[in-house]
């Protein structure tokens, strides 16, 4: 999904604020990479759907609304070739979200809450189950934990909810504060240590997510300068 600031290489894979001071001292005079040729183009369409760079930086995924995956390359880096078993909904926009793992294996997001992994990414444990709503176009988006054992996932109302993968049970709650007076979740995005992060919504205003406190403190210093309303909606 788009970003309300300056982007990095979160370590979820997911091309967003990552929040992770001391890479951004590190990249602090360094130009960033060359915007990637030869994706897709689609005039006066609006189905590109979200953007994934992978946690080594160097390729990533561009998702569009029915499925598809365009790969591209970073700092002279070929583009990953075109995961075979990644989802796909022809002629059908119900594709939502994407977050990678590694270069080649992640997850797409669909509209009724269904996560789908691709490139050998383990499924979402049988007893963690993602929230699904067959018919209800509600999930916005998601984000994995930093050891990629587990994730988020947003829907519009600004619930946010917790799966994990494989064996691995959810990871824990982070609850946030506030009510939004309308559907318009966009997506989530965790700090680099897991303890908060953000949920942006389709106004481009980011909410600050997580306890302990150390999450939300660090969470609104990096946000300064960005609109955003404390709002709560703890999720499951």
């Amino acid at each position: 999904m788009g970003d309300a600031s300056d982007a990095c290489t979160a370590r979820d894979g997911r091309s967003r604020t990552c929040g992770d001071e001391r890479g951004s001292r590190a990249n602090r005079g360094r130009s960033p990479p060359a915007v990637p040729g030869g994706l897709p183009y689609w005039p006066n369409w609006d189905i590109a759907r979200g953007i994934a760079i992978a946690p080594d930086g160097n390729t990533g995924f561009v998702l569009d609304g029915l499925g598809g995956l365009h790969g591209f390359g970073l700092n002279g880096n070929a583009a990953p070739a075109k995961p075979i078993d990644a989802p796909y909904w022809q002629g059908w926009d119900i594709a939502r979200g994407i977050a990678l793992r590694s270069a080649t294996s992640g997850y797409v997001l669909d509209g009724f809450g269904g996560v789908h992994p691709f490139g050998g990414a383990p499924a979402v444990n049988s007893l963690t189950p993602a929230p699904y709503h067959p018919g209800v176009d509600s999930a916005r988006g998601l984000t994995l934990t930093s050891d990629r054992t587990g994730a988020y996932v947003v829907s519009a109302n600004g619930t946010l909810r917790r799966i994990g993968f494989g064996v691995s049970a959810r990871p824990p709650r982070l609850p946030f504060t506030n009510v939004l007076p309308t559907p318009i979740a966009a997506d989530v995005s965790l700090l680099s240590d897991d303890s908060g992060g953000f949920v942006l919504d389709g106004y481009g205003a980011m909410h600050h997510v997580g306890v302990p406190e150390r999450g939300a403190a660090r969470a609104a210093r990096l946000v300064a300068g960005v609109g955003h309303r404390p709002w709560s909606r703890a999720g499951a």
